[in-house]
């Protein structure tokens, strides 16, 4: 096994011990194995859940209907409702209704924006963060096929996958790119310019859409009910 992909640096070795330790900084496999020899969770040390998080009243789940994913995500969405279906400290807490208002103006963008995104495999290189949730619902909403890209494998395997999926863009944030770049070549990424920001997607969200989104979602589960 390569010594750069075992071989955590000094500088994050020092960043584990003293203190949270970033998940993009955890970037090979000597990190993970680091902080899992020496590392104790403190019980004390970890934050307290948003209150929203703590449901006493939740929905039992139960297994979703419909013959495709998207009828399968509609109708658990209607089962769930106001149930919290995903949280961080990046976005706070959402519920399944909001999650779909916000896959939904993913897939508005991406359907409008067909020349960017051909193929009917798009690539998701993102942190397992709720973000990344909304990404691929509405990857799946678009008709499109979410393919995960793992940025620790290395350049070499990283080509293959996309060469052999026959991935033209990859779905990524700026801000996750910036941490990981600098102790991972991205190869074939940044080499043919695959990567599209989720930022500058999110720029061409406009509130009327989100509201209008939010208005039609509302009118479809209230007709649902009746």
């Amino acid at each position: 096994i390569s010594p750069t992909l075992c071989s955590p640096s000094n500088q994050v070795l020092k960043a584990a011990v003293s203190s949270e330790i970033d998940p993009t900084e955890m970037v090979n496999i000597g990190i993970v194995a680091y902080l899992a020899s020496t590392r104790v969770p403190n019980e004390s040390s970890m934050p307290e859940a948003p209150k929203i998080w703590i449901e006493t009243n939740r929905k039992e789940p139960i297994p979703a209907c419909g013959e495709t994913i998207q009828s399968r995500i509609l109708t658990t969405v209607e089962q769930m409702g106001s149930s919290v279906a995903v949280g961080d400290d990046m976005i706070g807490v959402h519920d399944y209704k909001s999650v779909l208002i916000g896959a939904r103006l993913v897939a508005d963008y991406i359907l409008k924006n067909q020349e960017e995104f051909p193929d009917e495999r798009v690539g998701v290189m993102m942190p397992a963060a709720a973000g990344f949730e909304i990404i691929v619902t509405g990857l799946y909403l678009a008709k499109k096929v979410p393919v995960m890209i793992n940025w620790t494998v290395g350049p070499k395997i990283m080509e293959h996958v996309i060469d052999n999926a026959e991935i033209t863009r990859v779905i990524t944030s700026k801000k996750f790119v910036s941490k990981i770049q600098d102790t991972n070549d991205l190869g074939i990424l940044t080499d043919q310019g695959l990567m599209v920001f989720f930022e500058n997607i999110k720029d061409e969200f406009y509130l009327f859409d989100a509201l209008k989104i939010k208005l039609e979602t509302e009118y479809f589960y209230s007709k649902q009910r009746l």
